[in-house]
């Protein structure tokens, strides 16, 4: 029944241009090939690879930039898998297989990183493209201005800095609101992590005597900065993996992401206990 029925890739081909899914498509009937004369090992290790390209190749159509690095990393990679998978499939030492997984790893963790630089420079784009910005996004500006000041005054420049990452990808995440037709199970989320949930916090925090929230351990063992910046870590770490399955198309991750996002910050109030 495995021969018959392979399994199939985890991460399944993005809606991209016929061109591309085209591309996809020829790489796809390898992989499977490589699931009915591989061993498991083997065949899983061409898989993530494959995984990884299809991500990379989501990402080539939603960046806004000509990203050179991007195509030729594309372009590279699929011939690359192809010439790995011929190489498992001929009859040689485990040695030499061994040499070939090592380059399927080298292969995988390139594309990773190709693919996380170019979401980086599309999220710095659209912070810097300050005339797509909406008339709701502006209000929001306004709203955070003062907030971010007193706050500025309040804590360490890590918390600053982690404000400043988050209000980049909530850039990046609501301009794509409405271009995204994958975004709709998201977009409430986002909106009331920006409109409530991260002022509230903010505002929680500041209602605190600056002695305590800075020095005084609370009743958990942590000062309420400590508590404030490892809550903001984890809202960061939550945009972060929304952008990225935004950005390569990922529907399914985009649904996984946003119901984490309302269940623990969207519908969630920040609260300190210094009891």
């Amino acid at each position: 029944m495995w021969i018959i029925f392979p399994a199939k890739p985890t991460v399944p081909i993005p809606h991209v241009s016929k061109q591309l899914h085209r591309e996809l498509v020829k790489l796809d009937r390898w992989v499977r090939k490589a699931h009915r004369q591989l061993n498991h090992r083997h065949a899983d290790k061409v898989e993530e690879a494959f995984d990884a390209i299809k991500m990379l190749v989501g990402q080539m159509e939603s960046t806004t930039s000509e990203n050179n690095h991007l195509l030729k990393t594309w372009n590279k990679s699929k011939a690359s898998l192809i010439f790995y998978i011929k190489e498992l499939l001929l009859p040689t030492d485990s040695s030499s297989q061994d040499n070939v997984v090592k380059s399927l790893d080298s292969l995988r963790q390139q594309l990773y990183q190709v693919g996380q630089d170019a979401l980086q420079f599309e999220i710095k784009q659209k912070n810097t493209a300050s005339s797509e910005y909406t008339e709701e996004w502006r209000a929001w500006k306004m709203k955070m201005q003062p907030l971010l000041e007193q706050i500025n005054n309040r804590v360490g420049p890590q918390v600053m800095s982690i404000l400043e990452r988050i209000e980049h990808k909530l850039v990046f995440l609501l301009n794509h609101q409405e271009q995204s037709e994958l975004f709709d199970l998201s977009r409430f989320e986002v909106k009331k992590i920006a409109n409530n949930y991260l002022p509230d916090a903010l505002n929680e925090f500041l209602k605190l005597p600056p002695e305590l929230a800075r020095s005084q351990r609370l009743s958990n063992k942590f000062t309420a900065e400590e508590i404030l910046n490892e809550q903001l870590i984890r809202l960061d770490l939550a945009l972060e993996e929304l952008a990225v399955s935004l950005f390569e198309k990922d529907a399914q991750g985009l649904l996984i992401h946003g119901r984490f996002l309302k269940d623990k910050f969207a519908d969630q109030s920040f609260k300190i206990d210094v009891s």
